[in-house]
């Protein structure tokens, strides 16, 4: 588990400074913290932004914690998904009917 906590912020960073993403950050930035994107660079913005990242940055984090130990309780609680050929069966009739139900 040590091993992998570097490797998986390093995947987050990549993730976001590739050309699809970068340019993002400094909109996503300013509406967050409620700063104009022109006015980013100039001093004193830095704390704002900053401080209103916190609760978004520990909001999102417990999301996805909460998510991931949801999906660990999953597998754990049901023996016929940790069998591959089950899984098999089973993931993909369960994506498409979640595709197909999803509201328009």
């Amino acid at each position: 588990m040590g091993a992998r906590l570097p490797i998986a912020f390093l995947a987050g960073f990549a993730s976001v400074i590739t050309p699809c993403v970068l340019p993002l950050v400094p909109g996503y930035l300013s509406a967050l913290s409620s700063v104009e994107a022109g006015r980013l660079g100039q001093q004193g913005t830095a704390r704002r932004v900053a401080v209103a990242s916190i609760p978004f940055i520990l909001g999102f984090t417990a999301v996805f914690v909460m998510l991931g130990a949801g999906a660990a309780a999953i597998g754990r609680a049901s023996p016929c998904i940790r069998t591959p050929t089950m899984c098999r069966a089973i993931c993909p009739r369960a994506c498409m009917r979640a595709t197909i139900s999803w509201p328009t």
